[in-house]
């Protein structure tokens, strides 16, 4: 049956799916067309007693995607999805059966879907297992846990940076031991983009007898999508020395955003 009436439709929407059940009046298979941009639309007329009538809109996609709903055959109820999402994306989507002659669809109302409300992007991770830091030599670190990620910025196929996934202003910083050697100098930076360091501290080693040394940097800046930052260590002395690995401070990573793109969304 073409001519259905949606009764019933709600979305769920969780960081990265969006999953759409809808009820009709009338049993009937239904498609679904998505897209995380909104299409364009032009008026249907009809033509009567020598009048144009407006029946409503046609929507016009560029690159949609196509989802048949879960139910085999015609049904009431409609299950799309789970489909999967990034947590920044909107979605615009509308359901529609197939119509008799000249086989157009049969659209139902345009929706919109925004991301969902979440905390802002923010993570902690952090390295298991001690890293050999040769002398004289720049150390991109590693890591290889998360405390927490809400937003991906993380991807163990990349462990060594935060990826950023959409432009705002963020507060990162990190903290790394160094363990026993002789006496000799340090410097814990940020890289952004691999290149230059955004923030950098130098520390002065003194005492070979001492247990090791610290260094905790902490900065903010506003990223831009697709930036990423990464931790670098340097060490110049007599000995070799291991990135110390302890579970609640060495070497851990962090970052959070605080606030919208400072100008405008990049």
């Amino acid at each position: 049956m073409i001519w259905w009436i949606l009764t019933y439709l709600d979305n769920y929407r969780p960081p990265h799916s969006l999953t759409v059940l809808a009820e009709t009046n009338m049993h009937a298979h239904l498609f679904m067309k998505w897209s995380r941009f909104k299409p364009s639309r032009r008026p249907i007329y009809k033509r009567v007693r020598a009048v144009n009538v407006w029946c409503g809109y046609e929507y016009i996609w560029d690159t949609p995607h196509l989802v048949e709903q879960a139910q085999p055959g015609n049904t009431f109820e409609h299950l799309f999805g789970p489909i999967p999402l990034a947590t920044i994306d909107h979605v615009w989507y509308y359901l529609f059966s197939i119509g008799e002659r000249p086989f157009k669809e049969c659209q139902g109302p345009l929706i919109h879907v925004p991301p969902p409300e979440l905390p802002m992007p923010a993570a902690r991770i952090f390295n298991s297992a001690d890293q050999p830091c040769a002398i004289n030599n720049l150390v991109i670190v590693q890591f290889d846990s998360v405390l927490y990620d809400d937003y991906g910025l993380f991807d163990i196929a990349q462990p060594d940076r935060f990826t950023i996934p959409a432009g705002a202003l963020y507060a990162f910083g990190a903290n790394v031991s160094l363990g026993i050697a002789a006496s000799g100098k340090a410097y814990l930076a940020i890289l952004l983009n691999a290149g230059a360091a955004v923030v950098r501290h130098d520390h002065l080693i003194e005492d070979t007898g001492w247990a090791g040394a610290t260094i905790t940097l902490n900065c903010q800046l506003a990223l831009k999508p697709t930036d990423f930052l990464q931790v670098e260590i340097y060490y110049t002395g007599v000995g070799a020395r291991d990135i110390m690995a302890y579970p609640n401070f060495s070497p851990h990573f962090w970052i959070a955003q605080i606030g919208s793109y400072p100008v405008s969304p990049p």
